[in-house]
Protein backbone atom coordinates (compact mmCIF):
# COMPACT_ATOMS: atom_id res chain seq x y z
CA UNK A 1 0.00 0.00 0.00
CA UNK A 2 1.43 3.49 -0.63
CA UNK A 3 2.08 5.88 2.13
CA UNK A 4 2.97 9.23 1.19
CA UNK A 5 5.22 11.53 2.25
CA UNK A 6 6.35 14.84 1.78
CA UNK A 7 9.59 13.92 0.13
CA UNK A 8 7.28 12.83 -2.79
CA UNK A 9 5.90 16.20 -2.80
CA UNK A 10 2.87 14.13 -1.41
CA UNK A 11 0.66 15.35 1.86
CA UNK A 12 1.58 14.21 5.56
CA UNK A 13 -1.95 13.42 5.92
CA UNK A 14 -4.24 10.75 3.69
CA UNK A 15 -7.11 11.93 5.45
CA UNK A 16 -8.74 15.11 6.23
CA UNK A 17 -7.90 15.51 9.95
CA UNK A 18 -11.14 17.68 10.75
CA UNK A 19 -13.90 15.28 8.42
CA UNK A 20 -12.25 12.36 8.14
CA UNK A 21 -12.67 12.02 4.81
CA UNK A 22 -10.01 10.83 2.47
CA UNK A 23 -8.18 13.48 0.63
CA UNK A 24 -8.80 11.88 -2.89
CA UNK A 25 -12.35 12.34 -1.81
CA UNK A 26 -12.51 16.10 -0.94
CA UNK A 27 -14.46 18.11 -2.90
CA UNK A 28 -12.42 21.61 -1.99
CA UNK A 29 -8.66 20.23 -0.61
CA UNK A 30 -6.22 23.05 0.73
CA UNK A 31 -3.38 22.88 2.29
CA UNK A 32 -1.00 24.42 5.34
CA UNK A 33 2.41 25.94 5.50
CA UNK A 34 2.92 22.18 6.45
CA UNK A 35 1.43 20.66 3.72
CA UNK A 36 -1.62 18.97 5.64
CA UNK A 37 -5.27 18.92 3.52
CA UNK A 38 -8.35 19.69 4.58
CA UNK A 39 -11.65 20.26 3.18
CA UNK A 40 -11.52 24.03 2.67
CA UNK A 41 -14.87 23.90 4.64
CA UNK A 42 -13.88 22.25 7.90
CA UNK A 43 -10.84 24.30 8.18
CA UNK A 44 -12.98 27.63 7.24
CA UNK A 45 -14.95 26.46 10.17
CA UNK A 46 -12.59 26.13 12.79
CA UNK A 47 -10.57 29.48 12.04
CA UNK A 48 -13.71 31.06 12.16
CA UNK A 49 -14.77 29.58 16.29
CA UNK A 50 -14.09 31.72 18.50
CA UNK A 51 -12.81 35.31 19.71
CA UNK A 52 -9.82 35.02 17.28
CA UNK A 53 -11.92 34.63 14.02
CA UNK A 54 -9.95 34.19 10.82
CA UNK A 55 -6.34 34.69 13.12
CA UNK A 56 -4.59 31.47 13.68
CA UNK A 57 -5.60 28.37 15.56
CA UNK A 58 -3.64 25.33 16.60
CA UNK A 59 -3.16 22.77 13.80
CA UNK A 60 -5.98 20.08 14.52
CA UNK A 61 -3.58 16.93 13.43
CA UNK A 62 -2.54 14.83 16.94
CA UNK A 63 1.22 15.97 17.89
CA UNK A 64 1.20 18.65 15.15
CA UNK A 65 2.55 22.11 17.54
CA UNK A 66 2.24 24.77 14.39
CA UNK A 67 -0.27 27.13 13.40
CA UNK A 68 -2.72 27.49 10.80
CA UNK A 69 -3.50 30.99 9.50
CA UNK A 70 -6.33 31.68 6.59
CA UNK A 71 -4.07 33.62 4.68
CA UNK A 72 -1.36 30.57 4.38
CA UNK A 73 -3.69 28.13 3.51
CA UNK A 74 -3.27 27.10 -0.56
CA UNK A 75 -5.31 25.13 -3.24
CA UNK A 76 -4.23 21.02 -2.55
CA UNK A 77 -5.55 19.73 -5.98
CA UNK A 78 -2.02 19.53 -7.38
CA UNK A 79 -0.90 17.12 -4.62
CA UNK A 80 -4.28 15.35 -4.94
CA UNK A 81 -3.65 14.84 -8.52
CA UNK A 82 0.01 13.74 -7.62
CA UNK A 83 -1.16 11.36 -4.81
CA UNK A 84 -3.66 9.80 -7.37
CA UNK A 85 -1.57 9.13 -9.96
CA UNK A 86 1.15 7.41 -7.80
CA UNK A 87 -2.07 5.19 -6.33
CA UNK A 88 -2.53 4.64 -10.15
CA UNK A 89 1.03 3.28 -10.74
CA UNK A 90 1.18 1.15 -7.49
CA UNK A 91 -2.24 -0.54 -8.73
CA UNK A 92 -1.03 -1.20 -11.98
CA UNK A 93 2.25 -2.69 -10.09
CA UNK A 94 -0.12 -5.22 -7.86
CA UNK A 95 -1.62 -6.12 -11.14
CA UNK A 96 1.32 -7.25 -12.92
CA UNK A 97 2.75 -8.75 -10.01
CA UNK A 98 -0.55 -10.95 -9.68
CA UNK A 99 -0.33 -11.73 -13.75
CA UNK A 100 3.63 -12.98 -13.08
Amino acid sequence: MFVPTQQQGLAPNRHCPITGTPILELREPVKDSKGYIYEKEAIAAILRSGRDTYRQKKCPVAGAQHMIRWEDLRSAEAQVRLYKRQQSRNQNLDEEDNIL
